[in-house]
């Protein structure tokens, strides 16, 4: 790893603080793309850590108290190499990155407890996770529990190998794994871990109804008044069909396949069918920009840049729906607290309609599912 540290003449405000740690984004981001300093071997597999930035708050002034002047922020940046890699996989450009997660924002919000321009979207009760929509919407930000953390880091490499191989992939796509620690003298250290995430329903075609699927019935529903475009129903709340045509299920069956066996390999279970559907024919946007935003198209590495356009009932003519989907909470290792919850649960339900079962029977189940809503 390596580090780079600057000293300035006070920390009188957060704007320092934010310069500071948005030149330490931009400096690992940066080197990461050029195969800098962060990963000496050039894939960024290996060492956890790839760049670490620091500033601190240097000698105080009248302005400022020694407990500000004493203030340490510190930025890592992991496997940066890996994280350049993926972006260009999925498309993202380097500058439109850093543009649309506004670091300086985005960093010290972290750090002080406040995230500016962000939104909150939502506090994961299971993971005790907080999650983050950045300001133009295309990405997340969601601070990691350790588990979680640990699970990303140790499948990393085979990750980068599947979403290279398979473009198309439906997992959640990771963009960037960073750590925000601030040290002062009058308090103890905070530190924050956050994972970065594109927003697979990042469209100018907003979102109706969305659904968290997981082939599974037990407690796998919604009060009706909670379900909006943003708040997910459930598997006994969902009531479609996917109408998208034979060539283009099948196809889209076999990666969501590939998906799960991939999952399956690294113990992984608890994952869900992310759906989103826009309709055509509440009139709210032109159909122009319906056109532009969806695909009739039956190669699947269009879908991930764009939606599923359905088709209507003739099984030619475009439907009234445009489907986003993608395989998410793919952190969820099959561990000793997932069987402890397995066996509990199996007292009092059907033990192959709840959530936490085995990664093969998951898998089975889950694909069986997700072919039963598709047309």
């Amino acid at each position: 790893s390596s580090s780079s540290s600057s000293s300035m003449g006070g920390l009188a405000s957060g704007s320092i603080v934010r310069s500071r740690v948005e030149g330490g984004v931009s400096g690992a981001t940066g080197n990461s793309a050029a195969g800098g300093p962060g990963d000496p071997g050039g894939s960024g597999i290996g060492s956890s850590l790839g760049s670490v930035f620091e500033t601190s708050g240097g000698s105080s002034t009248a302005e400022q108290s020694a407990d500000e002047a004493a203030v340490l922020v510190s930025f890592e940046d992991f496997a940066p190499q890996v994280f350049a890699e993926l972006r260009s996989v999925f498309g993202i450009a380097t500058v439109e990155y850093l543009l649309s997660l506004g670091p300086e924002r985005v960093l010290t919000g972290l750090l002080f407890g406040r995230l500016l321009c962000y939104e909150q979207i939502a506090n994961s009760g299971r993971s005790g996770s907080i999650f983050f929509r950045s300001p133009d919407g295309r990405y997340f930000l969601k601070t990691l529990p350790t588990e979680e953390d640990e699970l990303l880091r140790a499948v990393l490499p085979s990750y980068r190998l599947h979403v290279v191989r398979w473009p198309a992939s439906l997992l959640t796509r990771f963009c960037g794994l960073h750590r925000l620690t601030l040290s002062c003298s009058s308090s103890p250290q905070r530190d924050v871990l956050f994972v970065v995430m594109e927003n697979m329903f990042h469209s100018r075609l907003p979102i109706h109804e969305q659904y968290d699927l997981k082939g599974s019935t037990v407690g796998r529903h919604v009060a009706v008044h909670k379900q909006t475009g943003t708040v997910a129903g459930k598997d006994l709340d969902f009531h479609h069909r996917v109408r998208i045509g034979a060539d283009r299920r099948a196809r889209l069956l076999e990666q969501i396949e590939r998906d799960c066996k991939w999952m399956e390999a690294h113990n992984i279970c608890d994952y869900s069918l992310l759906l989103g559907i826009h309709f055509v024919d509440r009139g709210e946007i032109p159909l122009s920009v319906v056109q532009a935003e969806s695909s009739l198209d039956i190669d699947i590495s269009d879908w991930t840049r764009r939606g599923i356009r359905s088709l209507a009932e003739d099984g030619h003519s475009p439907g009234n729906q445009v489907y986003f989907m993608g395989i998410i909470d793919n952190l969820t290792e099959y561990n000793f607290k997932k069987k402890s919850e397995h066996h509990f649960k199996s007292l009092f339900h059907d033990s192959s309609q709840i959530s936490a079962i085995p990664p093969t029977p998951y898998r089975i189940r889950f694909l069986k599912y997700v072919a039963s809503i598709m047309d």
